[in-house]
C-alpha cells in the first residue's frame, strides 16, 4: 500500500521519495486520508529552496484531504446560499480595551446598502433613527453609519489574559484528530512589543472555536486581524444545523494577509433556517511559515432598516 511504502520511505531517511509515495495513494484506499496527511506534514517541513514548489503540490494535496475528511465524515458539501446581500459592511470601529474586558461594547459599523441608488456628491443627507441599543445616521442615500453595543460570541478575552505560552480556552484543536496533526502544532498566545496579546499557530492545523446558537433571523458580523504569508491563513465561519451538518461556511481571509503586516478582513450574513449553531474556524494551510490571529469577533447585529427613498 501506498501508505505503508511512504512510511518506510520516511523512517529510512528519505523524505522525497516518501512524500511521492504518498501521494501516490488512490482515492479508494482505505488509508488515503493518511496518506494526504503524511504528505501534508512533510510538505510544511520542505527544505527553504524548494518552499515554491511545495506550496504547488499542497494546494493539490490540501484540497483532496479536506475532500477525504468530509467523505469520511459523511458531510454533503456546505448548501451554497445567494452570496448577493443587500447590506454589505464598509468599515467597523470598536474600543481597543474590549477584548480584554469582555462583555457588551459598543461597535461602530459604516453600511453599504446596494439595492440603494448612489448617492449624489452634492446632496446631503442626514437621518438618525433608534436601532436597538444603537442609532443609525444616515449620511447618504445608499450609506449608512450605525452605532450598535454588542457581545462578542468567540471568547476573544481568553486570549487577551492568557499569559504568553498558554493554549487557549474556548476553542478546539480539530486538527488534534487528524490523522496525526497533533500537539506539536498547537497554538498558542504571543505578545507583542506593547504586551498585545494575539494568537499564533506556527504550523499546519484546524482549530475551531467552541460552537455557540444561532438566533433565527439575526445578522452577524464576523471580523478579525490576520498576518500570515498570503493565502496561507483561513478565518471561516460555519453555520450548522441541529444534527451537526455545516449548511454555510465562508473564509473572510482567503486573500491579502501579508507577512509581516496586519490586515482586517470581515464578512455579514443574516440567520437562516435551518441556522442552528455558528462556529469560528482558524486554519493554517502547508505552506511556508504560520499565521498570528487577534481581535477576532463574531458579533449579532441588527440590520439597518433605512427610511424610504423619495
Amino acid at each position: 500500500a501506498a501508505f505503508f511504502h511512504g512510511l518506510a520511505l520516511e523512517k529510512s531517511g528519505q523524505p522525497e521519495q516518501a512524500l511521492q509515495a504518498y501521494l501516490a495513494a488512490k482515492a479508494d484506499d482505505v488509508y488515503y486520508a493518511f496518506a494526504l496527511t503524511k504528505a501534508l506534514t512533510l510538505l510544511a517541513n520542505y527544505p527553504e529552496e524548494k518552499r515554491a514548489a511545495a506550496a504547488m503540490i499542497g494546494d493539490e494535496v490540501l484540497s483532496a484531504f479536506e475532500t477525504a475528511i468530509a467523505g469520511l465524515r459523511g458531510q454533503d458539501p456546505p448548501v451554497t446560499y445567494d452570496a448577493y446581500r443587500r447590506f454589505t459592511p464598509l468599515a467597523f470601529a470598536r474600543p481597543e480595551e474590549y477584548a480584554s474586558a469582555g462583555g457588551r461594547f459598543p461597535l461602530l459599523i459604516l453600511w453599504h446598502d446596494r439595492q440603494a441608488p448612489a448617492a449624489d456628491p452634492g446632496a446631503v443627507f442626514l437621518h438618525v433613527s433608534e436601532v436597538g441599543d444603537g442609532l443609525l445616521v444616515q449620511p447618504g442615500a445608499d450609506i449608512f453609519l450605525q452605532l450598535q453595543w454588542v457581545e462578542n460570541q468567540v471568547l476573544w478575552d481568553g486570549v487577551e489574559q492568557a499569559a504568553e505560552g498558554e493554549e487557549v480556552p474556548g476553542w478546539i484543536d480539530t486538527a488534534r484528530d487528524w490523522f496525526g496533526l497533533r500537539s506539536e502544532y498547537a497554538p498558542v498566545v504571543r505578545k507583542d512589543d506593547t504586551g498585545n496579546s494575539f494568537l499564533s499557530l506556527p504550523k499546519v492545523t484546524w482549530l475551531g472555536s467552541v460552537p455557540v446558537p444561532a438566533r433565527e433571523g439575526a445578522g452577524y458580523l464576523f471580523a478579525g486581524r490576520v498576518r500570515a504569508r498570503s493565502g496561507s491563513a483561513g478565518m471561516t465561519w460555519q453555520a450548522y444545523d441541529d444534527t451537526g451538518r455545516v449548511l454555510f461556511e465562508d473564509d473572510i481571509a482567503a486573500e491579502g494577509a501579508t507577512p509581516d503586516a496586519w490586515t482586517w478582513h470581515a464578512g455579514y450574513r443574516a440567520s437562516q433556517l435551518p441556522w442552528d449553531s455558528l462556529r469560528v474556524q482558524l486554519s493554517v494551510l502547508p505552506r511556508a511559515g504560520g499565521a498570528d490571529f487577534d481581535d477576532l469577533m463574531l458579533v449579532e447585529v441588527q440590520e439597518p432598516d433605512p427610511p424610504p427613498l423619495t
